[in-house]
């Protein structure tokens, strides 16, 4: 492994560079944690050791395309990797320790986009990435909400080939709103990584509709910077048969008077598995704090998994904090007493399952129409 990444390191970088010892540093840590396997207590449902083979391929940069109206006050950049600032660089593995993804991405990313959202924004932002080559893909996107702005954005994620591993980090200022929407279609070996700092007053809300074709995985780590800042998290799991979709999202409550809140509605089918882990940490001397965590699934086969590991990591009593689980099939009274009504078996069960995907994706919802056919 150390073979490959040196021949890919000395394409992407070189000691000229201002951001030389960062990407080097970044990269001996990727080497002394190795790739994510199912020893590591959070990957344990879904390892991704089988990605060395990726390892020695290109690094490619995935067809980013936005579309945005042209009364939109959205700037977008191409970063230079020489001027940034390079603390802000490595900001990522500073706020979370020793998880190799996001150090492969520090290390080895040759693809940075910067979005400053300056004014609030009446329409939703749209932003498409693809891969049609055999590759590794490292794309990071760090998305700026300046104060007291709103905005909404669609993010699209169609990965055909390759190896993804996309790092996206959120800064939001005070009072600012920002409403993501995200659809992973991907067919291939995909990682995401979101990072949001949010400051006093900040809300983001975060729907995910992920309908994989391989192995997925999302991981959300969200950092409650100053007081009064919310974070929502829906997640509506369909991966395709023979497909892993695993998510994860860990909340660090380390101001007073913040709210954050975790679900996910998985359907399963054939030879499928979705995975839900949920983290509330809620730091020693903060006050005032409600977090809520939520997994519901429906299993349509005896041969679909779904994996659930609430957790909450508290340090005072001033708090309001749940968490509730839910994993079955679809309730036989139902369909009998739908069918004596008429309804044939096929009508009853997407019925069924709209309605239990309907609390988190409205009919006035931006993913309405990427749901499968049959649950639209």
């Amino acid at each position: 492994m150390s073979e490959n990444i040196n021949k890919n390191i000395k394409n992407v970088f070189s000691e000229k560079d201002l951001l030389f010892s960062e990407r080097e540093s970044s990269y001996e840590r990727f080497l002394d944690l190795g790739l994510p396997n199912k020893r590591i207590e959070d990957w344990k449902y879904t390892g991704f050791s089988k990605l060395n083979k990726f390892l020695s391929q290109d690094i490619l940069d995935v067809t980013f395309r936005l579309k945005k109206d042209h009364d939109q006050d959205a700037e977008i950049l191409d970063l230079d990797f020489s001027k940034i600032n390079s603390n802000d660089y490595v900001k990522p593995q500073n706020y979370v320790k020793n998880e190799a993804i996001i150090n492969l991405n520090l290390a080895l990313s040759s693809q940075f986009k910067v979005i400053d959202i300056k004014n609030s924004q009446k329409r939703p932002i749209v932003i498409f990435l693809d891969t049609t080559e055999e590759g590794m893909f490292l794309p990071r996107i760090y998305i700026n909400v300046f104060e007291g702005v709103s905005a909404e954005i669609l993010i699209i994620n169609a990965g055909l080939k390759g190896f993804i591993n996309q790092l996206v980090e959120f800064n939001l200022g005070k009072n600012s709103k920002l409403i993501l929407n995200r659809v992973n279609f991907s067919e291939t070996a995909f990682i995401e990584t979101n990072i949001s700092y949010l400051k006093k007053g900040s809300c983001l809300n975060i729907t995910n509709l992920s309908i994989p074709k391989d192995t997925s995985r999302y991981q959300g780590y969200n950092f409650f910077e100053e007081e009064e800042a919310i974070y929502d998290f829906k997640s509506i799991s369909i991966p395709r048969q023979n497909s892993n979709d695993d998510i994860l999202t860990k909340n660090f409550h380390g101001s007073s008077s913040c709210s954050s809140s975790s679900g996910i509605r998985a359907v399963l089918g054939e030879k499928t598995v979705s995975t839900f882990q949920s983290l509330v940490d809620v730091k020693r001397g903060t006050k005032n704090t409600i977090a809520e965590q939520d997994c519901k699934a429906i299993l349509l086969s005896k041969n679909a998994t779904m994996n659930a590991k609430p957790q909450m990591k508290i340090f005072n009593d001033n708090v309001v904090c749940k968490h509730g689980v839910t994993i079955g099939s679809l309730d036989s009274n139902q369909i009998f007493y739908m069918l004596t009504r008429g309804l044939n078996e096929e009508e009853v069960r997407n019925f069924l399952i709209k309605t239990f995907i309907d609390s988190y994706i409205s009919n006035d919802s931006i993913l309405k129409k990427y749901l499968p056919g049959n649950f639209q």
